[in-house]
């Protein structure tokens, strides 16, 4: 409890004082020990108004810590899966995927070197009949906390691959990147699951590219390795999503069976103005082709921006 605190940012500073203090190192029986801690961030009277559901709220907020060691989270009312909002719109996105109220949209990935279309991104939306079009940011954090998500994944790598088997017919060799969630790396049957999906409509697993980000990986490295080693035996590929905003270790990096680094749109957007960002992007292009890998640049959408140092 922290009385006479106005804002989420004050309790912020106190909570990393705390976690600062809890983290020096101590002696019990003559034996130096440390221990790690992180905490979770809920603000009286807007996030709760009696103590059981303040202590309720960030204990939600914990949770979310926990997946960075040493973190802080702030209670977030939309990850909450007890709230009734959040209860009706993971009831009514099971129906979604039933019903086909989903859609997908395609990025187009273009081959700087020569200028055509190598392929696309499967970007899943929801027609939702009450709030109209949603971004994958309004539903898909409620499917990661159950097991509707490995329906949803199932149901983006199918459509997405119909569709790539559609375009290859006149466009050979195209190939499709399809986004995969940590909780889809710590259930033991999705490998196979999409191994099966692969099959059944088809394609060169060659050209079915799963993407993973960088920080997903590294909250469970050992996890990630086990299952994307799995899920890439069959032949499809695997990129590192927004390559350079998490903490991944180069030994991992070395470790994971990577095809394809993606520097996050953040580093592209700053490069023509920002020397640090334009540095980072040059040494993951040189890191990259060090390591035989592809590399995919985020969100460019303006010629100038089609050269990449390295």
């Amino acid at each position: 409890m922290i009385p006479g605190s106005r804002s989420l940012a004050e309790i912020d500073v106190a909570a990393r004082r705390m976690l600062a203090a809890l983290s020096q190192p101590f002696r019990v029986g003559g034996m130096g020990l440390e221990i790690g801690a992180s905490a979770g961030v809920a603000l009286f009277p807007d996030q709760g108004r009696d103590s059981h559901e303040l202590l309720r709220c960030a204990d939600v907020a914990l949770h979310r810590a926990k997946r960075t060691p040493g973190s802080v989270a702030s209670y977030l009312r939309e990850l909450d899966e007890h709230t009734p909002e959040r209860l009706a719109m993971l009831s009514e996105l099971g129906k979604a995927i039933r019903e086909g109220e989903l859609v997908l949209h395609f990025q187009p990935k273009v081959a700087l070197q020569y200028g055509f279309i190598e392929g696309f991104e499967a970007l899943v939306r929801w027609r939702h009949p009450r709030l109209g079009l949603l971004a994958p940011e309004r539903f898909v954090p409620f499917a990661e906390a159950t097991d509707v998500m490995l329906p949803l994944t199932s149901w983006v790598v199918r459509s997405a691959l119909e569709q790539l088997t559609r375009w290859n017919r006149q466009l050979p060799r195209l190939t499709m990147a399809i986004n995969l969630s940590m909780r889809n790396l710590l259930d033991r049957s999705c490998p196979d699951v999409l191994a099966g999906i692969v099959r059944e409509v088809g394609v060169d697993p060659g050209v079915v590219e799963f993407e993973l980000t960088e920080t997903a990986i590294m909250a469970d490295p050992e996890t990630a390795m086990t299952a994307l080693d799995r899920i890439t035996a069959s032949g499809s590929r695997l990129a590192i999503d927004d390559f350079g905003t998490g903490y991944s270790s180069l030994s991992y990096l070395k470790r994971l069976p990577v095809d394809v680094l993606k520097i996050d749109r953040s580093f592209i957007a700053d490069m023509t103005s920002g020397s640090r960002s334009r540095a980072i992007v040059q040494s993951t292009v040189q890191l990259a082709h060090s390591l035989d890998l592809g590399v995919v640049a985020e969100g460019i959408e303006e010629r100038g921006r089609t050269q990449l140092p390295g």
